[in-house]
């Protein structure tokens, strides 16, 4: 296996999915590879997003982060060669999470939102959490999720 190059400031995440890893870092930089590393072919997004989190499910990869202000949330329906850009409900993404159908994004605030169709800008649902922030989520089982946050 080798390391993808042009990293910068190093990987945030990583998920797989049907023989394919993407991993994502900083300056909105994502590479796929297909044969487990062997080789790694470098995607395009908005460079000026920070990339914090990848998650993969029902034939999605999903990658969410911020550049600061704005948000933003990046979705392949292609095993990661193309990647569409859309607006989550808030600001500063920091985790995504597949289960249960549904993508699951938390941010800065403790908040908390759902889609089942990541690629809109529409469609998602507000959850309260009690946090302060949330900074990351993950799926148990694809039933159940854990955040991790402050109070």
């Amino acid at each position: 296996a080798t390391t993808p190059t042009g990293l910068g400031s190093g990987l945030t995440a990583l998920a797989y999915c049907d023989g394919v890893w993407v991993v994502v870092a900083p300056a909105g930089y994502i590479a796929r590879t297909a044969n487990d590393g062997a080789t790694w072919n470098n995607q395009v997004t908005d460079a000026t997003f920070n990339l914090e989190d990848v998650a993969c499910g029902n034939g999605r990869f999903v990658a969410v982060g911020h550049n600061g202000t704005n948000a933003g949330v990046f979705t392949s329906q292609d095993a990661g060669f193309t990647w569409v850009k859309s607006n989550p409900p808030f600001g500063r993404t920091r985790g995504v999470a597949y289960g249960s159908g549904k993508f699951v994004i938390v941010g800065n605030g403790g908040l908390i939102a759902y889609t089942t169709t990541p690629e809109l800008s529409t469609g998602w649902t507000d959850v309260s959490t009690g946090t302060d922030h949330s900074f990351d989520i993950s799926s148990l089982n694809g039933t159940r999720f854990r955040l991790v946050g402050t109070l």
